[in-house]
């Protein structure tokens, strides 16, 4: 069960990686990237992607833990407090990483390049789908 996770991530990030550099030749054009700005919001994007997927497999087993834990006849509540602080400390993690990407952007990119960035970002947040929050 495992392997067959493990095969599921790598193939999300196949596909990920692949429609990434679609949209980073798109992102070279608009801001006018040098090659060499290329090569570096390249790898630091990567860098980027392996640390979230690393954080999003660890939830997603902590959370079948979690389920695990709560789902037994006599759960150990310092178990469960364990797990939970565990996914948010994975939470963290995401955050953080987050963070210094834009850090790392900002030392990339001209000032010019950055607000430009900003703006590609935020016309690209209008394109996602909207999920429905539960009430």
């Amino acid at each position: 069960m495992k392997k067959l996770g493990v095969l599921l991530i790598v193939l999300f990030l196949g596909v990920f990686f692949a429609i990434s550099a679609e949209q980073n030749a798109g992102m070279k054009e608009y801001l006018g990237l040098s090659d060499y700005q290329e090569q570096k919001m390249n790898i630091m994007n990567e860098l980027c992607r392996t640390q979230d997927s690393i954080c999003l497999a660890n939830l997603r087993e902590l959370r079948r833990d979690l389920f695990d834990e709560a789902g037994k006849d006599n759960p150990d509540a310092d178990k469960i407090n364990e797990i939970a602080n565990e996914i948010g400390a994975q939470h963290s993690m995401l955050t953080l990483c987050l963070v210094n990407q834009i850090r790392e952007i900002k030392k990339i990119l001209t000032k010019e390049q950055f607000v430009k960035f900003n703006e590609y970002r935020q016309q690209s947040k209008g394109k996602r789908p909207v999920q429905s929050k539960p009430k």
